[in-house]
């Protein structure tokens, strides 16, 4: 729309690519993408036309694919050293395009400690405008509900104003903070509690600049004995881990699953006893 105009718009391929992908918007190159089964965003707004028509183009290149299960041998291409993929290729899920104050949040990271319900939270800004911004920070660990449960207003367990931030012009800005959650339930490989992190951005005037949140849970896993009787740990609890290659073929497309196969693929693995799916050849 016209009223993007001034505003950061992007291209956010959720799932990534496979093998490699060159972007275009209105036959311009805007991006260039060789890591495959990883999201990742573009900055389209010097290449979009507002308020009128855009044409996106995306050119998948999957070298030596094979049908088979040999990954194992490698072939030069440019000066790139790739390994066998499957036969077939393109893009893996969704592409978002989202629109954003040149101000935004670009990434969160949470980062689970071995006290539970300890957790130290990275927040990354960004400023696309030539100009310094100053925007208010706050973040929140919120209840996460799956879609089909009725639940009015999700419960929000702790809340952090981290003050006015000066980000600087076409540079990024890092903020760390500690939070204790008394109250969090525990993730459990069949006690799946998720939560998530909110954080906000808003001017001097109390208005919306941004809003980001990431999903997470309160687990923590560790090796002990390594080298004399090495045992695993989840949430201080010794876990044997019981599990199966998945490997990454499916129907009726073959590179990445629906919901619904996806979701059956877990509880297979669960009916056959086992608490863990090994990843080898694909994206969980």
């Amino acid at each position: 729309p016209a009223a993007a105009k001034g505003r950061r718009v992007a291209l956010s391929f959720r799932g990534g690519i496979r093998h490699r992908a060159e972007v275009f918007v209105n036959r311009r190159l805007v991006g260039y993408e060789i890591v495959l089964q990883s999201p990742f965003e573009l900055d389209v707004t010097e290449a979009v036309s507002f308020g009128g028509a855009n044409e996106l183009a995306v050119r998948i290149t999957d070298p030596n694919g094979n049908f088979g299960w040999g990954d194992y041998t490698f072939e030069k291409w440019g000066k790139y050293m790739f390994p066998l993929s499957h036969g077939f290729g393109g893009i893996l899920g969704g592409v978002d395009v989202v629109v954003t104050d040149p101000v935004r949040v670009e990434d969160v990271f949470v980062r689970n400690k071995a006290k539970l319900r300890d957790i130290d939270t990275e927040i990354t800004l960004a400023n696309a405008a030539k100009s310094d911004r100053t925007v208010k920070v706050s973040a929140a660990v919120v209840e996460n509900w799956a879609k089909n449960e009725k639940v009015a207003k999700p419960k929000t367990l702790c809340r952090k104003d981290l003050g006015a931030v000066t980000v600087p012009a076409g540079g990024v800005r890092t903020l760390d903070f500690n939070a204790v959650v008394a109250d969090a339930r525990l993730w459990d490989i069949r006690d799946a509690n998720l939560y998530d992190m909110v954080v906000t951005l808003t001017d001097a005037k109390g208005n919306l600049v941004d809003r980001h949140k990431v999903r997470f849970g309160f687990r923590f896993m560790e090796t002990r004995g390594a080298g004399t009787d090495a045992k695993f740990y989840l949430n201080g609890r010794r876990v044997f881990l019981l599990s199966a290659i998945s490997w990454g073929f499916w129907p009726s497309n073959g590179i990445f699953p629906t919901p619904e196969l996806a979701r059956r693929h877990v509880t297979s693995a669960i009916a056959l006893g086992m608490n863990m799916i090994n990843f080898h050849r694909c994206r969980g």
